[in-house]
């Protein structure tokens, strides 16, 4: 990702929004934002 919020806080997000997959939820939310 190009910010640096920690990998724990976005594992974290990932978890709270359902994400199954947290590489594939990382991959969608860079071709989001």
């Amino acid at each position: 990702m190009k910010s640096d919020i920690p990998t724990g806080t976005l594992q974290s997000i990932a978890k709270q929004s359902g994400a199954k997959d947290f590489h594939s939820w990382c991959e969608w939310i860079e071709q989001t934002l």
